[in-house]
């Protein structure tokens, strides 16, 4: 698979840039190059330091329009971007030197110069945003990565969107770096290609693999809810037929009727008795009077 039978803009493509462009972010913290960009490794370094230069001066550039206030020109930007250019190429420049700059020509455009306490206010920010842990400096460095993988992907830069960041003053410097890494990267994928399509294929499917697994996992769990409340309803609807079932003969009614049963049978055996000893008196009386004859 060669890059021109590729689409632009190409999962594929699109993937290997993000990567390409992480790998010069980190490269400062690891030091690690892969085995297929091992003879790139003094290109990589020079895009590194040209990347931090192009974010160090977009976030002085963006402390500055804040300090001029409504009163900022793109043209303003501009002079200031040259005269720190200067600054930051030179050995001996200190941030004393550049927070100066900044505070002078804002002054000047302002048309007031800057107190003592602003001067210092506007220095411990300066000092602030260019550390590499400060969330300014990550925004502008994120922000041009994303300028670069447009570059990539459209050979041309997102104007749009870099005007809408206060960045077009730095299109320059970001399109020279965007082509400078297109090149490379160009060079790199043709020669590696079928390589990193493996790879790509192969992470592909892991990530498939996983949703899947997932995916089974919350179904299973789903089933086994619904089986727990269909349960439960069971339970609560067999409840609800006992509790409706027609009421039984009382204990205390059945006791009663035979009782009342043993009463009559009793009663119906002393007839008897009563009877039988009538009887038995009579022929007892019959038999005294015969008795009594003879």
């Amino acid at each position: 698979m060669s890059l021109q039978n590729q689409p632009a803009n190409s999962s594929f493509n699109s993937v290997f840039y993000a990567g390409f462009l992480k790998l010069l972010l980190t490269y400062n913290q690891n030091r690690i190059i892969p085995e297929t960009f091992r003879l790139d490794k003094s290109r990589i370094v020079t895009f590194y330091n040209e990347w931090q230069d192009i974010t160090i001066l977009s976030c002085l550039l963006l402390i500055f329009r804040q300090a001029c206030s409504s009163k900022c020109t793109s043209e303003n930007v501009l002079n200031l971007k040259q005269r720190l250019y200067v600054l930051l190429t030179s050995q001996s420049t200190s941030l004393k030197h550049i927070n100066l700059e900044i505070t002078n020509m804002a002054g000047q455009i302002r048309k007031k110069e800057f107190s003592t306490k602003e001067i210092d206010l506007i220095s411990g920010l300066v000092e602030k945003t260019l550390s590499p842990d400060s969330k300014l400096y990550v925004m502008i460095q994120t922000r041009i990565s994303t300028y670069i993988v447009h570059f990539l992907n459209n050979d041309e830069l997102p104007k749009e969107l870099m005007y809408r960041h206060n960045m077009n003053e730095m299109e320059p410097e970001i399109s020279t770096l965007s082509g400078k890494i297109k090149g490379v990267v160009e060079l790199n994928l043709q020669t590696y290609s079928e390589y990193y399509k493996t790879i790509f294929l192969e992470l592909k499917q892991q990530k498939t693999n996983s949703l899947i697994k997932t995916l089974n996992n919350a179904k299973n769990e789903n089933n086994s809810l619904t089986k727990i409340q269909n349960q439960v309803s069971s339970s609560n609807g067999n409840k609800t037929s006992i509790n409706n079932a027609p009421p039984s003969s009382s204990p205390s009614l059945s006791l009663s009727s035979e009782v009342t049963k043993m009463k009559l049978q009793v009663s119906h055996n002393s007839d008897i008795v009563v009877h039988n000893v009538s009887n038995n008196s009579q022929n007892n009386s019959h038999d005294s009077k015969s008795n009594s004859q003879i």
